[in-house]
């Protein structure tokens, strides 16, 4: 196995090709994506290549400020850089956990004209989204990664881990669904 962060090189690498892919598709420079996280395209082309998760955050935040865009290309419409952040900001002064996935789905359901997010309460809280063109999203990375995301920030909104009950997704299992 080849690994690029030895400290925590805990992702696979295909997370990084999707990313790379989807932003050069849209202008982005390869090799300056590459370089930003210290990426060589032969690692980059190897799938057993492991990178760490500030490897990925790295080529994240680049291709984000980039693209001026926090879906990274795969979403109908971008969706600005900065309004996770402004959207986090508010959430914080959430009292429960309910009320801020209640907050930042509002939020988003007004400003993206991309994604669409759904809070089914009850015994069992389940959150759903949906894309509105997900043609975009042929890889599946934005579903993936942005009900990851809200998953662990929820965790770390309320200090305690949360746990998964059941996870369903509208596509066939992906080769790498052993990351999860």
């Amino acid at each position: 196995m080849t690994v690029v962060d030895s400290e925590r090189a805990e992702l696979s690498s295909h997370y990084a090709r999707v990313l790379i892919a989807r932003a050069t598709e849209l202008g982005a420079e390869r090799e300056g994506l590459l370089r930003a996280v210290g990426l060589s395209p032969a690692l980059l082309g190897n799938p057993r290549t492991r990178i760490s998760a500030a490897q990925l955050g790295a080529l994240l935040r680049k291709i984000w400020v980039e693209l001026d865009d926090e879906l990274g290309g795969f979403g109908l419409a971008p969706h600005r850089f900065g309004g996770f952040a402004l959207m986090a900001r508010q959430m914080i002064d959430s009292t429960t956990l309910g009320e801020a996935l209640r907050y930042s789905i509002r939020f988003y359901n007004l400003t993206s004209p991309a994604i669409r997010w759904h809070l089914v309460e009850g015994p069992r809280v389940r959150l759903e989204l949906e894309l509105l063109d997900p043609r975009k999203d042929t890889e599946h990375f934005l579903a993936e990664f942005l009900l990851l995301l809200w998953h662990r920030f929820g965790n770390w909104l309320v200090g305690e881990r949360i746990p998964l009950m059941q996870t369903a997704f509208n596509f066939q299992r992906p080769a790498h669904w052993r990351e999860y």
